[in-house]
């Protein structure tokens, strides 16, 4: 009976020793940073365990007893909870801190910016560049990218919309753009709902269209509904939209930086000089706030305007008004009223306010 009491108690003994040395050297791994020196990156993939973290620590540098990092994860109940991304640890990091970490999906997120007014091919061409995604549609024609996308329009141009686009590592190119794609199809359909009466467009995309042309001929916000406006009256009164954006698009890398009378003369799907209404697709990404000029337009009558060479533009109602402001700010290049000192007062034909206008040139 002795001898089984002593045994018991050895047994006791031993099994409080190992628990004692369990319980300090595990008390010893929570505190121990995993390095001291060196900063940690681990991009734990869709589909990876907490045994491909503990592998990927090892090969990185010092992973001191594997095992109780995976009784930690267990402890945590983290082994089928971590969030997959791109994760950095600094130096000092304890195991439970990194768990900690990758429980609350604090990852590294990258990011991707469409400019306001880019082409589908300056898209494409930035994403292409962009080496933190999969490329699954590099080398892809514009109609298969749709088709991997699943989308059902014909052409890609104006359907993502322009903005900051934030994303962990992993991501393909293809789910940017639908990220891209869904964003706009929600603010547009919005801005749809929305939308002043009696304008001539009759689906959104073909209020998208106009937004690009707005969004190409002005950064000026104030600008946005007034330009609207004008492309409102002019597709009401059936009048060609003469845009020089949507001229431009059309050439292509044809363009040689400066339109020619035969570039005005050339028809194509985006001459608005030689066709009337709207041209075929969008010719870039437009922002909401042009979205928004185009289904909230201004009141005025104005159905003319030329760029003052300063990155605005005058407006006017009428022709005669118009002609003038193109000789003033085009063709004579600068103040040309100033140099042959004509009399503003002799415009009987353009209305008061713009002969006030020439008039306050000529004091100058």
């Amino acid at each position: 009976m002795h001898k089984r009491l002593t045994g018991i108690a050895l047994v006791i003994l031993v099994v409080a020793f190992l628990l004692t040395y369990f319980i300090a050297h595990y008390h010893r791994f929570l505190e121990s940073p995993l390095s001291k020196t060196q900063t940690i990156h681990i991009v734990f993939a869709p589909g990876a365990s907490v045994h491909h973290l503990i592998a990927d620590l090892q090969q990185l540098g010092d992973m001191p007893h594997p095992r109780y990092f995976l009784f930690l994860a267990y402890v945590k109940g983290a082994t089928s909870k971590l969030k997959t991304g791109e994760y950095q640890f600094d130096p000092g990091t304890t195991p439970g801190q990194l768990l900690d970490q990758m429980l609350a999906g604090k990852a590294i997120f990258h990011r991707f910016t469409i400019v306001e007014g880019w082409t589908f091919q300056q898209l494409i061409s930035a994403l292409n560049n962009l080496a933190v995604v999969k490329h699954q549609l590099k080398n892809v024609s514009s109609e298969q990218i749709l088709a991997n996308l699943g989308l059902p329009a014909q052409n890609p141009e104006g359907l993502f919309y322009p903005a900051t686009y934030y994303f962990s590592a992993g991501a393909n190119d293809s789910d940017l753009l639908k990220w891209s794609y869904q964003l706009l199809e929600k603010k547009l359909e919005t801005a749809w709902k929305d939308r002043a009466p009696d304008l001539p467009y009759k689906t959104p995309y073909q209020a998208l269209i106009a937004a690009s042309l707005v969004e190409k001929e002005t950064a000026i916000a104030k600008e946005r509904p007034m330009i609207a406006g004008v492309i409102m009256r002019r597709l009401q009164a059936g009048i060609p939209l003469q845009i020089d954006a949507s001229i431009i698009y059309g050439l292509g890398v044809h363009y040689t930086g400066k339109i020619t009378i035969e570039d005005l003369r050339k028809d194509t799907p985006y001459n608005t000089y030689t066709r009337k209404g709207l041209p075929s697709t969008p010719i870039g990404s437009p922002s909401l706030a042009s979205i928004i000029a185009v289904l909230h337009p201004d009141h005025s009558q104005n159905l003319y305007f030329v760029a003052k060479g300063d990155g605005t533009h005058q407006f006017s109602a009428h022709l005669a008004e118009h002609n003038l402001a193109v000789q003033l700010y085009q063709l004579d290049q600068r103040y040309p009223y100033v140099k042959k000192k004509r009399s503003c007062q002799s415009l009987w034909y353009v209305s008061k306010s713009m002969r006030a206008f020439f008039c306050k040139l000529n004091e100058l």
